[in-house]
């Protein structure tokens, strides 16, 4: 798979995550969301050779 189609498909994957509607009563979810967001993150800036400028929000409150 060619890397710029990579790259827009973990992006759209980012957004879908963020739009989607996620019970705020379970807890476990909200972790799961938070950590598979953070990975997709980092991937996408590896992808984009890119540097992440400040550390990802921290996953556990």
């Amino acid at each position: 798979m060619p890397r710029q189609r990579l790259v827009k498909e973990v992006h759209d994957l980012v957004n879908l995550l963020r739009e989607a509607e996620i019970d705020p009563r379970d807890p476990e979810l909200q972790f799961a969301r938070r950590l598979f967001l953070h990975c997709l993150q980092w991937r996408l800036a590896a992808l984009s050779k890119t540097r992440i400028q400040r550390p990802p929000a921290r996953i556990c409150h």
